[in-house]
């Protein structure tokens, strides 16, 4: 096995390790339990956004331009010691530096691993086969949930901290992963100020004046930011349903599941339904039931949920696969970021309105207005996106 093949295994194994953070099926619970309010969680996620914004973009030039494997060992250290400041974080304030870390975290991860496995593909010359390569990485992300999801719901019934306790092995078996990890050579050198501004505006310049990433980066944001919201709330979510709490991971192990099986055939569904379908008809139907999740119907409500998260994660494999053969190797990991940070952004503005409207009215509302802005991004872009098919014809 040379070393391309060995970092295909390893990025599938650090895949099935990346949700090893056994508090996020409950995190909205934690925060609570810890002693904050649903309002200041949803401030602090706002928060969040704002700092991946910040990061987004520079790190993916910082993958791009000296390496994946260590921005990928970067965010797993500062996952790592965001797990651990959650031992003892009671206080708005000491949550909001786990906010940091977490932001770290998700923006040195952000596409960096999908980047890194199309390179070594591409360099044992089986770039034909990424998609179903991409689709077997986000099964076995989602196969990790199964596993560990039940666990840490199962634990936070007990003792609400550990969970956390318990995640901390997981994340340092990443860390291992990771650094036996193998750097693809290419257009790297020496990480500037300079260098590093011109690479970003070059690809932010490569998206936007690709009329079909374009297109994906817009349509992403009817889904992405409201996927963001029902992830974060989730917990709350099957709480008020009455599912137990002891159960809620369960419940988010099949929702694991069945987004494992959306991503590991959403590369056959895509051949049959086609560019059109997946960008216009799989939007539509997940805001319909995000509409669904605000009627808060006890027990039934946990079948929106599934169906939703089974749209969401085709979209998402999907819109990531389309953008894989639209984008250059050397803007791979930062065009990907341009496409992650914008939906972040509406996310992090998301989630202000619906902590405003979930003191003021109440948390059901927040799906239905939520779905409600989705919606009305969706409209004209089909109507954008049906013009651009015509002239591409």
């Amino acid at each position: 096995m040379n070393k391309f093949e060995k970092n295909i295994k390893l990025i599938n194994w650090y895949n099935f390790f990346s949700l090893g953070k056994l508090i996020i099926v409950v995190e909205a619970l934690f925060f609570i339990a810890a002693g904050l309010s649903f309002k200041q969680y949803l401030y602090l996620m706002a928060i969040w956004t704002v700092l991946v914004n910040l990061l987004e973009i520079p790190s993916g030039a910082f993958a791009d331009l000296l390496g994946r494997k260590k921005a990928l060992l970067i965010g797993q250290i500062a996952g790592l010691i965001q797990i651990i400041v959650y031992t003892f974080a009671s206080t708005f304030s000491v949550f909001l530096m786990t906010r940091i870390f977490a932001a770290i975290c998700n923006s040195f991860q952000s596409g960096t691993d999908s980047a890194l496995l199309y390179d070594s593909a591409k360099k044992l010359k089986k770039e034909k086969e990424f998609k179903k390569m991409n689709s077997h990485r986000w099964f076995l992300k989602f196969l990790g949930c199964v596993v560990f999801f039940p666990l840490g719901a199962f634990l936070f019934s007990i003792n609400f901290r550990l969970p956390v306790y318990a995640s901390i092995p997981l994340m340092v078996t990443s860390i291992i992963i990771i650094l036996n990890m193998s750097e693809i050579k290419g257009k790297k050198g020496k990480f500037t100020l300079k260098k590093h501004t011109k690479h970003m505006i070059e690809s932010i310049k490569f998206v936007f004046n690709n009329k079909f990433a374009r297109l994906i980066v817009f349509f992403s944001l009817t889904v992405i930011p409201l996927l963001a919201y029902s992830y974060s709330a989730s917990s709350v979510y099957y709480k008020n349903i009455l599912i137990p709490i002891s159960l809620i991971g369960v419940v988010g192990a099949v929702s694991s599941l069945i987004q494992a099986i959306a991503s590991k055939k959403s590369h056959k569904i895509e051949k049959k339904i086609g560019e059109k379908t997946s960008l216009f008809l799989t939007p539509f139907l997940f805001i319909i039931f995000i509409i669904l999740h605000g009627l808060q119907i006890p027990y039934m409500g946990v079948i929106f949920a599934l169906i939703s998260v089974f749209l969401a994660i085709y979209f998402q494999v999907t819109m990531e696969n389309y953008l894989h053969g639209h984008i250059k190797s050397e803007h791979r990991a930062t065009a990907l970021s341009v496409n992650n940070q914008i939906s972040l952004l509406l996310g992090g503005i998301l989630f202000v309105i619906l902590g405003k409207i979930e003191t003021g009215i109440s948390f059901g509302a927040t799906y239905i207005f939520g779905a409600l802005i989705s919606l009305i991004i969706l409209i004209p872009l089909v109507f954008y996106a049906l013009k651009y098919f015509k002239e591409r014809k």
